[in-house]
């Protein structure tokens, strides 16, 4: 069974990324707390070294990518 996922988008962003520092703070451990924003070297410069975080690229405009950052990882 694959653990449950919280999907932040526009994480990049200084309400997503303060969304983001919170759960990460305060989210159950067993969560992966999934952060999504159309910037995803901003992400990795924010958030890249943060364990049980899972960058993802999207864009509202892209269909693809909103699909890829709502499938659950294995």
């Amino acid at each position: 069974m694959s653990k449950p996922v919280i999907l932040i988008t526009g994480a990049s962003g200084n309400t997503g990324s303060a969304v983001v520092r919170h759960m990460i703070r305060s989210a159950p451990k067993d969560y992966i707390i999934r952060i999504a924003s159309h910037d995803e070297s901003k992400l990795k410069r924010l958030f890249g070294k943060e364990a049980n975080i899972e960058l993802v690229r999207m864009d509202f405009k892209d269909k693809t990518s909103i699909r890829a950052a709502l499938k659950v990882q294995k």
